[in-house]
């Protein structure tokens, strides 16, 4: 999983040739926490297919507000540079994968 700030976000988000799926999580946030081994599990089951990112929210400012950052984990799905799909909260490995059209 590869860290995001504002600075990076274009470079390894936008710029991508890989589908993109950016954990947005905060420091205390208990549910982020429990998705950890969901996102674990899918960036080692497709290593080379999608780009698994994580961007705490706190060190981000500018981007949680360009994306209208509401609720902690927001996942965001990226195709090409351009945003597919998004959702807020906790969610099993098959959904995370569908609503990003990745399943």
């Amino acid at each position: 999983m590869i860290t995001i700030t504002d600075a990076n976000f274009e470079a390894e988000v936008s710029d991508s040739s890989l589908p993109v799926i950016v954990d947005v999580w905060g420091d205390h946030c208990g549910s982020c926490r429990a998705m950890e081994p969901v996102l674990k599990q899918i960036a080692t089951e497709r290593e080379g297919q999608l780009k698994l990112c994580k961007l705490n929210l706190y060190d981000a400012p500018a981007t949680g507000l360009r994306f209208n950052i509401r609720a902690l984990p927001t996942f965001l799905f990226f195709k090409e540079g351009e945003l597919v799909g998004r959702h807020s909260g906790t969610i099993s490995k098959d959904g995370l994968l569908r609503v990003g059209g990745l399943l």
